[in-house]
């Protein structure tokens, strides 16, 4: 259809409003790229998914597709990084996730010769690669301590490194000898090294090396050097542990690649349903009527109302063309 039609007509209007009904970013890049079809077959499914989702829209009051977050950029490289970070694994989980929900949802609420069934039948979801990634990771900033059992037993090893460093120091800190020496009673890191905060006029009476200072130079932060061979066993083990973790995420990254096409369609079929959800929405709230198609190029419309027009002021209109004439 010529761009001149379609201004007149303001079906840019039309698309932004179904933009605003589209819950994830991949749906709403497919309104982007929609044009009205003169195809009868085309345009009858396109009709029929519709009313279909309509109908369990109107059942469940939701989409089947929860927003998921837009992870494409992360399947591109997968074969090139050597890891994906924690962050990006839990993206991919939650497409997974999202994928899986839609495929049950649909699954279990319309009938098996459906089109919303067939789409739905396109997504091939990856439960377990789901839920590995969920186990291992915690959050962003988090790796569980289970996720391999290097990792739990460097762990414990770090905790029980800590908890020797720091009783040794709060020895220090308690002390009357030592309390005049210090800024503050207390235990602070720096530079992965635990510390205490020293007057710097006492630096020779801790020995120990120095990690940090103050911007005014008044507090130097010292590893006294009482504790610097537990520091040293702690820096060691923290060297440990980065290494696990990204042992860890290399697996897991490992583990996704083999699915990433696979992954990369199930975004796109997710965004399909989402646009055929949004425009249910739509429909509803205008009140829409799914015409009845026919192949003699005759148009009926009955008490038609024009969509951008509110509903208290719209006059609705019947038109009747195609069979005793073909003009306005």
């Amino acid at each position: 259809m010529e761009k001149r039609v379609l201004k007149t007509l303001e079906y840019d209007k039309i698309l932004t409003m179904l933009k605003e009904r589209a819950s994830c970013c991949i749906s709403r890049e497919l309104v982007d790229t929609m044009e009205p079809s003169g195809d009868f077959d085309t345009v009858e499914r396109e009709l029929k998914l519709t009313a279909e989702a309509e109908t369990l829209f109107y059942k469940t009051g939701r989409s089947p597709v929860d927003d998921f977050p837009d992870m494409r950029h992360c399947l591109e490289r997968m074969h090139a990084a050597l890891f994906l970070s924690t962050g990006e694994l839990l993206g991919i989980a939650s497409c997974l996730k999202a994928a899986r929900i839609a495929k049950d949802i649909l699954a279990k609420e319309v009938g098996e010769e459906s089109y919303l069934y067939n789409l739905a039948g396109l997504l091939i979801t990856h439960r377990s690669a789901e839920e590995e990634i969920n186990r291992c990771i915690i959050n962003e900033d988090e790796i569980f301590d289970g996720a391999s059992p290097a990792l739990a037993r460097i762990r414990r090893a770090m905790r029980l490194a800590n908890e020797k460093v720091r009783e040794k120091l709060n020895s220090m800190i308690r002390s009357t000898a030592y309390q005049k020496y210090l800024q503050e009673p207390i235990i602070t890191i720096r530079n992965g090294r635990f510390v205490i905060p020293v007057k710097q006029e006492y630096r020779q009476q801790v020995p120990g090396l120095i990690h940090d200072q103050s911007s005014s130079g008044a507090t130097l932060f010292i590893e006294p050097s009482a504790v610097v061979e537990l520091g040293n066993e702690y820096k060691k083990l923290l060297a440990e542990e980065a290494d696990e973790i990204e042992r860890i995420l290399t697996e897991l990254t490992a583990m996704l690649a083999p699915y990433a096409d696979e992954i990369r369609e199930d975004l796109n079929i997710m965004g399909q349903i989402d646009l055929v959800f949004a425009k249910a929405k739509l429909s509803r709230e205008l009140n829409a009527v799914m015409p009845r198609l026919n192949r003699n190029n005759y148009v009926r419309i009955v008490r038609g109302r024009h969509p951008l027009i509110p509903a208290d002021r719209v006059v609705p209109i019947d038109i009747w063309i195609g069979r005793d004439y073909r003009s306005l």
